[in-house]
C-alpha cells in the first residue's frame, strides 16, 4: 500500500507523508501512524519490566548518580534503547509548544489548555475581550482568527516535510471548518489537563464537536445501542455542560449503572479462581469500588480486587458473582450496605460524572496565586517547580486512566530505585563555590574533614545530612 525506497526515501518522515496522502483509508493511516511513533521515537525507549527469580545487583544511573541496587524487578532494555535520543525528541516537543506559546502571549492572547503536541488559543473571528476571572480583571484578549493565522505559519519554516504533503507543522485543526469549510465558532470547557470538551451552541441548542475522554476512556460503556457501543461520552459531556450553562439536560438512564473496567486474563494466578470456561485473554469485568465505605467488614483494600467474566449487558452486572483475586472469596455488588457489611458497593457512573469536574489542576496555580483546588475557576497561572528530594523510578508508569485492559495495572506500583545509605552527589555549581570559597574556610564553617570536602569536590557520592550542611554554609 505504501511504498518506501530507502535510495531517495527517509522511512518515517515518508511515512509520515504517506499517511497524509492515505487519509481515505482510516487503516492504512492509522497504521502509519503508529509505525512512525514506534520507529522514530518508541524503539528508543523500549524497556519491558521483568521479575527475576531472585533479587540480582543491578547498576543504576541517572544523570550523575550511579550507584547499585538489590532488586527482584528489572526493566529489560529493548534492542535499539537509547534515551539520548528520545530525550532530545521530547524535548524538541516542548520547545516548539514553548515558542507557540511565547508567540501568543506576545500578541496579547491566551489559551485554554495546552496537550503534548496542540495548543488550543483563545481566539474569535475579530478577536476583543473574553469573560474569564483573571489575577487582574474579568477578562481576557482573544486573538482574532487572522493572527492566529499568521502565527500558525510563523512556523513553516521548520517544517522538515514536502510542502505537497503537509504544508504546515502547526495545523489549525479541521474542526474548527464545518463541512463548507468556512471557519466556525467553537466553545471550549476545560477542568484540567487533558479534561476539556470543545461544542458549538446556537441559543439554547447545544452540539458536543470535541468530547475528551481522559479520565472516562478507561470505564466500559455503560449501555448498548442496537448491539452496539455508544459513544457515551459525549452524552455525559452533553448532560454536564447543559448543566453547567443553566440549559435543559436529559438524565442519562444508565447514571446508576456500576462503574466497570474491562481488564484481559493474562495471569496464571487469576485463571485458577476462575471457571474453566475462562480461557487465557478472554475479558473480564472489574468493579471500580467506592473505598469510602463500600468494602464489606475487615476487608484489606490493597489486596481487594474483584473480578468477573465479561457481560455486557449492564443490567446483568448487579446478579453476578465477583471474585477476589487475592483470596478466591465471592461477593456481590449493591447499591447500598447491609447491617452485616457483606456487600460491594461500587462506584457508580453518577458517582464518576459528579467528581469528574471536580478535578484540581495540580500544574498550575489559581489567579490568586494559590494552589488550585476543586472549585478553581479563571485562567491559571505558572507554578514555580522547586525540587526536593530526588526520586529514582522506571520508565513504566501507570496508564489504566488511558487503558484500562491490563490486569495488571490494577495493582500497579511504579518501580522505585534508592541509592545505599542515601547518598548524593554535589552539582557542579556547589563545588565551583567550595573552590572559590576554599577548602580551609570551608572546613571551619560547616566542621567538616578536609577528607569529606574533597570527595565532595570529586564528584564523589556523600550522605544527604552531609550535603545539607554544605548547602546551609553556603546560604543555599
Amino acid at each position: 500500500m505504501v511504498e518506501i525506497d530507502p535510495r531517495k526515501h527517509d522511512c518515517f518522515r515518508h511515512a509520515v507523508e504517506q499517511r497524509k496522502s492515505k487519509k481515505t483509508n482510516p487503516a492504512t493511516s492509522r497504521f502509519l501512524k503508529i509505525f512512525a511513533n514506534s520507529g522514530s521515537y518508541g524503539l528508543f525507549v523500549e524497556v519491558t519490566p521483568e521479575k527475576l527469580p531472585k533479587p540480582a545487583t543491578i547498576g543504576v544511573f541517572s544523570g550523575q548518580q550511579v550507584f547499585e541496587q538489590r532488586t527482584a524487578v528489572i526493566e529489560r532494555q529493548g534492542r535499539w534503547y537509547f534515551p539520548p535520543i528520545a530525550a532530545l525528541i521530547t524535548a524538541g516537543g516542548r520547545l516548539l509548544l514553548a515558542m507557540l506559546e511565547k508567540c501568543v502571549t506576545d500578541a496579547g492572547g491566551s489559551y485554554l489548555f495546552c496537550d503534548t503536541d496542540s495548543l488550543c488559543i483563545v481566539a474569535s473571528q475579530r478577536g476583543g475581550a473574553v469573560k474569564c476571572e483573571t489575577a487582574n480583571g474579568s477578562s481576557l484578549k482573544a486573538l482574532s482568527w487572522k493572527q492566529v493565522e499568521k502565527i500558525a505559519h510563523r512556523f513553516r519554516s521548520l517544517n522538515p516535510y514536502s510542502p505537497d504533503s503537509i504544508q504546515d507543522l502547526l495545523k489549525i485543526e479541521d474542526l474548527n471548518f464545518d463541512s463548507q469549510g468556512d471557519q466556525r465558532k467553537i466553545y471550549g470547557y476545560a477542568i484540567s489537563a487533558k479534561r476539556y470538551a470543545l461544542y458549538e451552541q446556537a441559543g439554547k441548542e447545544l452540539t458536543i464537536v470535541d468530547p475528551k475522554a481522559h479520565g472516562l476512556g478507561y470505564l466500559y460503556p455503560p449501555t448498548r445501542r442496537n448491539g452496539k457501543e455508544p459513544d457515551w461520552t459525549s452524552e455525559a459531556w452533553d448532560w454536564f455542560l447543559r448543566q453547567e450553562l443553566g440549559l435543559r439536560a436529559k438524565t442519562p438512564k444508565w447514571l446508576n449503572v456500576p462503574a466497570m473496567m474491562r481488564v484481559v486474563l493474562n495471569t496464571p494466578q487469576v485463571l485458577d479462581r476462575l471457571n474453566r470456561e475462562t480461557r487465557p485473554y478472554n475479558f473480564l469485568l472489574c468493579p471500580v469500588i467506592d473505598t469510602v465505605g463500600g468494602l464489606p467488614a475487615g476487608i484489606d483494600p490493597t489486596k481487594f480486587i474483584l473480578i468477573t467474566p465479561f457481560q455486557n449487558k449492564s443490567e446483568r452486572w448487579f446478579d453476578a458473582e465477583y471474585i477476589n483475586i487475592h483470596d478466591g472469596r465471592i461477593y456481590q455488588l449493591a447499591l447500598r450496605q447491609t447491617t452485616k457489611l457483606d456487600k460491594v458497593v461500587p462506584q457508580t457512573f453518577s458517582y464518576v460524572l459528579r467528581l469528574y469536574p471536580c478535578h484540581p489542576e495540580s500544574k498550575s496555580l489559581a489567579p490568586d496565586g494559590s494552589n488550585c483546588s476543586a472549585t478553581t475557576r479563571g485562567l491559571l497561572q505558572r507554578a514555580s517547580v522547586i525540587a526536593g528530594k530526588q526520586r529514582y523510578v522506571g520508565k513504566e508508569t501507570d496508564r489504566r486512566w488511558e487503558h484500562g485492559e491490563d490486569l495488571s495495572l490494577l495493582a500497579f506500583k511504579p518501580l522505585e530505585y534508592e541509592p545505599s545509605g542515601r547518598r548524593v552527589i554535589a552539582d557542579l555549581k556547589l563545588r565551583d563555590e567550595i573552590s572559590k570559597h576554599g577548602l580551609r574556610k570551608t572546613m571551619r564553617t560547616t566542621g567538616l574533614s578536609q577528607h569529606t570536602l574533597e570527595k565532595i569536590c570529586r564528584g564523589q557520592p556523600v550522605r544527604q545530612a552531609t550535603l545539607q550542611r554544605v548547602l546551609t554554609a553556603m546560604g543555599r
